[in-house]
């Protein structure tokens, strides 16, 4: 829970500076504490289509991970601007794949 917890402060000093590298570092480290997570509990989180998912995405220049309760359907994908989306998106749809057309909303601050 530590690591998780100062991942994600890490993650969100990411986007605060607009640090593309270190919001990708900060999704793929998850992922890898998703999947020590899972090796400890024994329970299934990533499936073989979501780890087809994140490892397309990797290869491609992006981060990813899984997104929900786990052992289902979502993963998310985080980039900047040089991931070759189309191709991103060929790539997922050959091995059944569905992608969404989801963007990150601006941050209203409350006063």
């Amino acid at each position: 829970m530590k690591s998780s917890r100062q991942n994600v402060e890490n993650l969100i000093e990411g986007f605060r500076n607009s640090n593309s590298e270190m919001i990708k570092e900060m999704i793929s480290k998850y992922r890898t504490l998703l999947a020590d997570l899972a090796e400890f509990s024994d329970v299934h989180i990533e499936t073989e289509m979501l780890t087809q998912l994140c490892d397309i995405a990797e290869k491609l220049g992006g981060a990813a991970k899984t997104s929900g309760a786990g052992g289902g359907d979502c993963g998310i994908v985080i980039s900047d601007h040089n991931l070759k989306l189309e191709k991103l998106k060929q790539e997922w749809e050959k091995v059944g794949i569905t992608p969404l057309s989801l963007k990150i909303g601006e941050i209203i601050a409350n006063a």
